[in-house]
Parts: C-alpha cells; sequence; structure tokens
C-alpha cells in the first residue's frame, strides 16, 4: 500500500491540528484498512511531526510517558489490591476455625491489654489495636480466639477485622480504574 503525497499531507494537516481520531477514520475508509492497522499508520506519520508543528499543544506527553504512568499505577493498584486479598483470606481462615468469645478491656496504653475466659481458663493478652481511642477500661469487646492458641484472638469490630481491607481495597480500584481509563485513552490515539 503507498500513500499518495496529498494524502499523507492532509493526515499529516489533521494531526497537527489534534484531530488523531479523524485521520484514523480517513486512513481506515480511503485505504480499506483494519482500525488497528489504520492507528498503526496514523502513528507513523505522527512520528515525522515533531512537538513544535503541533497546534492544538493539550497534551503533547508523549504516549510513551502516559504508558509507564499508567503502568507504574496498574501494578500499584495491583499490588495493594493482592495485599487487601491476603488480609480478607487470613481473616477468613482465622475466623473459620476461631472461637467467639466476649473480652474485657483490662488498660488501655499503647496496646489493649484484654482479659477473657476460656474454658473456665483466665487469660490476659496484649492486643496491638488499630483503633486505640475507641476502646474504654472495663468495655467488653467481642473476640475470636484461636482454640488450639487462646493467646491468638482478634477484636470482632468493623474496625479492627475490615477497616484496613477497605482502604486498600477502594486504593487499589481507584489505581487501577485510572491506569486502565489511561490505557484506553492512549489506545484511541
Amino acid at each position: 500500500m503507498e500513500v499518495a503525497d496529498v494524502q499523507k499531507e492532509y493526515i499529516r494537516d489533521l494531526l497537527i491540528h489534534g484531530r488523531k481520531t479523524e485521520a484514523i477514520e480517513y486512513i481506515q475508509v480511503n485505504f480499506d484498512l483494519s482500525p488497528r492497522d489504520s492507528r498503526r499508520l496514523t502513528r507513523m506519520i505522527a512520528k515525522d511531526i515533531s512537538s513544535t508543528e503541533y497546534l492544538n499543544r493539550q497534551a503533547v506527553l508523549s504516549s510513551s510517558v502516559w504508558r509507564k504512568v499508567a503502568l507504574v499505577l496498574i501494578m500499584v493498584g495491583g499490588c495493594i489490591g493482592a495485599y487487601a486479598a491476603y488480609l480478607i483470606l487470613t481473616d477468613y481462615a482465622f475466623t473459620q476455625h476461631a472461637a467467639q468469645n466476649e473480652a474485657t478491656v483490662v488498660k488501655n496504653s499503647n496496646d489493649l491489654i484484654l482479659e477473657y475466659n476460656v474454658h473456665g481458663k483466665i487469660f490476659r493478652n496484649e492486643y496491638t489495636a488499630a483503633m486505640k481511642g475507641v476502646y474504654r477500661t472495663g468495655q467488653q469487646v467481642p473476640i475470636f480466639i484461636n482454640p488450639a492458641d487462646p493467646y491468638h484472638i482478634s477484636i470482632n469490630t468493623f474496625d479492627e477485622r475490615w477497616k484496613m481491607i477497605v482502604i486498600y481495597s477502594s486504593v487499589a480500584t481507584f489505581l487501577l480504574t485510572v491506569g486502565l481509563s489511561i490505557t484506553a485513552i492512549i489506545r484511541q490515539y
């Protein structure tokens, strides 16, 4: 396939004026190419245009920069999402074999000191709570206890079990959405 100089100049002019979609459609109609091949030919013609020639200079950042930004966002979002999934799975695995009980807050300093009863035996446990200021001395809190190791406990409240999972999942979803949106936009051009 050969592009006549007049046609190439017209496509080049469309690109210089920031009308890349029209250039792709023009190539697709006039040269009977697939959308993918039309975009490829448009990119080849665009490589001959220097950044100073563009009249519509909204975002002259090269698509390679945006690809890298998208890739970083997708990778970071994926890692955070994987960590959120890990937290969900470990919480699920723990609660499947754990027994529910109530504990009393004995002391609320840097770490909570909880006291609870397992089969008639009293246990005291130092627990690093996510929400330290929420618990008062003497307060009853629901807990999960590992029957094999009564010192392995988890406070059964939204703040302790799900708050960080929701935050990590939300951040991961946001980053993945932005990264994939950038990728979709780049693919159009």
